[in-house]
């Protein structure tokens, strides 16, 4: 009976009803976009680091992640890739080692980072090998060295050319002799300046220790399973009697977590003024109705019906507000995202082909994804709000005797 009253309640006034609705709806919807293109981006932005900087799963030297020193490498790392490997066929494993110096052409010279990487397994989980103008990817011998196009302008060079790379190793310079075999555009200046890609085979013989990686990875086909496969790893790692230590993505990319959860704080904070907002309109629409009907709500308590019944009442009424806002919002915020999910947010010609992220190179085309735990948050939270604000207007029936609201 509550329930049939608290409808027919709403019908009286049905254009009252629909703008407030609508209030909500405007609000589910603003938050499902806003989320949904969040997630894509965030997705984004940790598939672009895991692939270029780490792994779901990677083995380091203990030290390696607080110093970042050349010479604090794992070693016998095709033996352990290759027991890796074994343990987990549907995956890649990949193997780097980090190297920073001075690249010199006949023309001029160039601060660079070179990654040495295996060629082969390096493609298959990153995109570099994609992103090239010039050239060829990575060869597997210790001349071949790939680098990025603003660095090519810098050192005046082309395919075929001969670079000489100077590092330092255990306090002695020491320098090594490329070819250019190709050359890359991300989009992304500091990267397309700096950043430069090599095979492990060279990286064995500037640091004079063979057959060794700052960092073994594991790149699994979804990041939920980093957590099974880090307990594998150890296990492998235990078997081969090593000291090396194994970390999961999250580990090894703090800085990716903390932007992320920043990031989603302070969209949290833009989310709760938005719901405030809404609350607000619900809030004077149940006020209204309560005013309006204090003769009624008089005569309902004197023929017997409860106080806390007409509580009730206006309660589900605004249950009800909240309810169809928040059904309606979701199928707009599913409507109004779609293309943000099938063609992304071309975001291009404001901010180039590419942007850098914590050293990781991502699209400027965004594409979103669809959250459903959030989506049906937003819709509990858009009745949740619709219930707090129908408190003070029952608050105002708790306290109206039957002679005094007929009076009205």
């Amino acid at each position: 009976m509550l329930f049939q009253l608290a409808f027919r309640n709403l019908r009286r006034n049905i254009r009252r009803s629909l703008i407030t609705a609508l209030a909500v709806s405007v609000g589910v919807m603003v938050l499902i976009l806003s989320n949904t293109l969040r997630a894509g981006q965030y997705d984004d932005m940790i598939h672009a680091s895991v692939s270029q900087l780490a792994g779901h799963v990677v083995i380091q030297h203990p030290d390696y992640e607080a110093e970042q020193e050349n010479e604090l490498v794992v070693m016998n790392r095709e033996s352990l890739v290759s027991a890796l490997q074994s343990q987990f066929p549907t995956a890649t494993v990949t193997a780097r080692t980090k190297m920073g110096g001075i690249l010199a052409s006949s023309s001029a010279p160039s601060v660079v980072g070179i990654t040495a990487v295996a060629p082969q397994s390096e493609a298959d989980v990153s995109d570099m090998d994609g992103k090239l103008v010039a050239g060829t990817w990575v060869q597997d011998d210790k001349r071949s060295i790939v680098i990025g196009q603003n660095m090519a302008k810098t050192l005046q060079v082309d395919i075929g050319d001969k670079l000489v790379f100077t590092t330092s190793v255990e306090g002695e310079m020491n320098s090594h002799l490329y070819r250019l075999t190709g050359i890359f555009r991300t989009g992304a200046e500091e990267v397309d300046a700096f950043v430069a890609y090599a095979s492990l085979l060279s990286s064995d013989e500037i640091l004079g220790q063979p057959n060794t990686a700052n960092q073994i990875a594991v790149h699994l086909e979804r990041a939920d399973q980093t957590d099974a496969a880090k307990v594998q790893v150890q296990k492998v790692v235990d078997r081969q009697q090593r000291t090396e230590t194994v970390y999961a993505w999250p580990e090894v990319l703090p800085d990716v977590i903390a932007m992320i959860n920043v990031d989603q704080v302070s969209n949290e904070m833009i989310s709760i003024s938005l719901m405030f907002i809404v609350a607000m309109g619900v809030l004077n629409t149940m006020l209204m109705n309560v005013l309006e009907r204090r003769k009624e709500f008089g005569v309902l308590m004197a023929i017997g019906l409860k106080r806390f019944d007409l509580v009730k009442m206006v309660i589900m009424e605004a249950s009800l507000l909240g309810l169809f806002g928040g059904l309606v919002g979701m199928v707009l915020g599913v409507l109004v995202s779609y293309p943000l999910v099938v063609n992304g947010l071309d975001l291009t010609q404001m901010m180039g082909e590419g942007m850098t992220i914590n050293g990781a190179v991502s699209s400027t085309i965004m594409y979103g994804r669809y959250d459903w735990r959030w989506i049906v948050a937003y819709i509990l939270l858009s009745i949740l709000c619709s219930v707090l604000s129908s408190l003070y207007p029952a608050w105002k029936i708790q306290s109206m005797t039957p002679v005094d609201a007929m009076r009205a």
